[in-house]
């Protein structure tokens, strides 16, 4: 039958319109992706839907697309400990601030992605370099700026977070696809444009650019107070030392969770109970790395922790709807309301017993998801 002659349905529409958080069981995979299309629809607002991994939610963007039409996209997590002297993958940074600062209408999130720290908005306005076909600046000036952003020089850009100066000619790959290329007329800007850097071939013209920082702050002139006489010695000499990702709490005192960034979002939960006990591993996991490196002088002691705890990220929801898919119940809390979907039986291609199983469903709306439309 329809979703909306169901007898579940006057109380989960109004549930939702009254922004109600409440939990939903009884379900199947598809039923799923069928309730949070509902859920979009009705509540008119944006949609984080967390899952337990990255594959989790790589496939429910993909079912989303192929069932209903629905574009979503997947907010990586970074694989590496937030306490590591490495820094992080510098392209999933990219397609995490792209995410962040662009309000997607649907993003499906790893759980994980919960514990990290980002830039505020504030940040990216105040700190990143805005050039226009028209400016003037040097290349000097230029290089100096790109510095200051973390950027490294090299002689040809292959690298996110690299750049290179040669002739009148600047290249940078800064946060976006692809890098771009700068060309100059003596201190003027005349040209600005993508360009593969494999290939080397340009592949799109543009009136500006915005350079962000690569890293999650921006240098002061000296080294904070605390560091060690070993850390100002590696600061003054190299600035952007390696492993200074480790201690970005003492140069930005405004890092942020990605729900400061969806801050009007309905957040849903692919099985609650299942991604609070991976919240706490994950934490208890970061908090042992961070204890076992300050152990093994790995690290020095931190302003603060790199990541957010548990209970943190439970008191930045607290002002979310939000509405918990989930077979095993866990948070009495919330109202519940039980759906009893079921799976529908496996046909192995007979399509007799398909269609008379659709024809015994009279009044109920048929969805067939298909990798091949043309039959």
């Amino acid at each position: 039958m329809k979703l909306e002659n169901s007898s579940f349905y006057n109380e989960f529409l109004r549930n939702i319109k009254k922004q109600k958080s409440f939990t939903l069981t009884g379900l199947t995979t598809f039923s799923r992706i069928l309730l949070a299309k509902f859920i979009k629809e009705i509540s008119g607002k944006k949609i984080l839907f967390l899952t337990s991994s990255e594959q989790m939610a790589l496939r429910y963007s993909v079912d989303l697309e192929k069932i209903w039409e629905i574009s979503s996209v997947v907010l990586p997590f970074q694989n590496t400990s937030p306490y590591e002297t490495v820094m992080g993958n510098i392209y999933d940074y990219q397609k995490q601030i792209n995410i962040l600062r662009n309000n997607f209408d649907f993003v499906v999130a790893p759980i994980k992605v919960l514990l990290e720290k980002f830039p505020e908005k504030k940040f990216f306005e105040k700190n990143s370099l805005n050039l226009k076909v028209g400016d003037s600046i040097s290349q000097q000036d230029l290089l100096k700026k790109l510095i200051a952003l973390g950027y490294k020089r090299a002689t040809m850009v292959s690298d996110m977070g690299e750049f290179s100066i040669r002739g009148d000619i600047s290249d940078v790959y800064s946060l976006n696809e692809y890098p771009i290329r700068i060309e100059f007329w003596g201190d003027e800007i005349v040209d600005i444009r993508y360009f593969n850097n494999e290939t080397q071939k340009s592949i799109e013209k543009i009136k500006d650019v915005e350079i962000l920082p690569i890293y999650k702050f921006v240098l002061p002139s000296k080294a904070p107070e605390e560091f060690s006489f070993s850390l100002k010695e590696q600061f003054e000499e190299e600035g952007f030392f390696e492993g200074i990702n480790a201690y970005q709490s003492f140069f930005n005192d405004n890092l942020v969770s990605v729900l400061d960034y969806f801050e009007d979002y309905v957040i849903i939960y692919d099985e609650f109970a299942e991604l609070s006990a991976k919240l706490t591993q994950i934490s208890e996991s970061y908090l042992n790395a961070y204890n076992e490196a300050l152990k093994n002088s790995l690290v020095e002691p931190l302003k603060t922790l790199n990541h957010f705890s548990e209970s943190e990220i439970i008191q930045k929801t607290a002002g979310f709807q939000k509405i918990s898919l989930n077979n095993f119940l866990s948070d009495e809390s919330n109202e519940v309301i039980d759906i009893d979907s079921q799976n529908i039986p496996i046909f192995d291609a007979d399509m007799e017993k398909l269609a008379e199983y659709i024809l015994e469903r009279k009044g109920y709306d048929i969805t067939i998801a298909t990798d091949y439309p043309e039959r």
